[in-house]
């Protein structure tokens, strides 16, 4: 009964941090942002410890928006 309880919590809170990263991912990427990321990929390439968080905070530290998740830079840098 009481790992039940403990699934049920854990699938509520994976469904409201998925309806969360959706409302994320909706902003919009600007040209800036883009070029942005682009040159923050160059910078730092495929390898590079913990690549997403450091890429999101040279986003944060240049001027893209701030409320990017490292989830949405990935699947930016996908697209």
């Amino acid at each position: 009964m009481h790992q039940s309880r403990l699934e049920s919590s854990q699938q509520s809170s994976s469904s409201s941090s998925a309806s969360a990263s959706n409302s994320n991912s909706k902003l919009k990427w600007t040209t800036e942002d883009i070029e942005l990321l682009v040159k923050s990929l160059r910078i730092y390439p495929a390898g590079v410890q913990n690549r997403w968080l450091v890429v999101q905070e040279y986003l944060k530290r240049s001027g893209g928006n701030p409320n990017r998740t490292a989830q949405d830079i990935m699947q930016k840098a996908k697209d």
